[in-house]
């Protein structure tokens, strides 16, 4: 949603898909006199201007920067109302915590697409919208030389289909396996 404030263009949104809204925010950060707004989840807009030169680097190179995730993931952690986290895991785990009224029982039913994606995740979205964006930074070069997707860019082949790789490695937190792990085998010792 683009709006005009004080003669300046307004880019405010609640985006659910983190490569949709990266690539997005990537294309908003080329525009002049933009100031870029989200909904923090509690009615409030998050003015984010520092961010335009770290998402302005999204696509410089084939593989991303270290400082290009760390910021990204700030940005990720304060999309789903958390400001103050700059680790996504952490974030996550706060989150679903919340949910569940800070006691992690495994009767509890949640919406883990309510929940920011793991660090791996989002590292994976990521790095698709690098490679995309850096297909189009490439788009004046007559034959530009492009990597395969699958090559460490957040894609897989799946028999002859290209897949998002959604992670290559674990989703759960470990902190968060061994806390389920302990509630699971209280619950069996109360039910004996």
């Amino acid at each position: 949603m683009a709006s005009k404030i004080s003669g300046r263009k307004v880019i405010a949104g609640n985006v659910q898909k983190v490569d949709i809204f990266f690539v997005l925010l990537h294309y908003v950060s080329q525009l002049q006199d933009t100031t870029i707004l989200f909904d923090t989840g509690s009615g409030n807009k998050k003015r984010l201007p520092q961010l335009i030169p770290t998402i302005a680097r999204v696509g410089d190179t084939w593989d991303v920067p270290d400082a290009v995730y760390q910021k990204l993931e700030e940005l990720t952690c304060s999309m789903y109302g958390n400001p103050r986290f700059s680790d996504i895991n952490q974030c996550r785990l706060f989150k679903l915590k919340e949910k569940c009224d800070d006691k992690l029982d495994p009767t509890n039913s949640v919406d883990m697409g309510s929940l920011p994606p793991c660090q791996d995740c989002l590292h994976q979205h990521t790095r698709r919208v690098n490679y995309q964006v850096a297909i189009w930074k490439q788009s004046h070069i007559p034959l530009p030389t492009t990597p395969e997707p699958t090559d460490g860019h957040g894609w897989t082949l799946e028999e002859g289909t290209l897949e998002p790789l959604w992670t290559s490695g674990e989703i759960i937190p470990p902190e968060l396996v061994n806390i389920l792990q302990e509630t699971m085998d209280e619950s069996r010792r109360q039910f004996r």
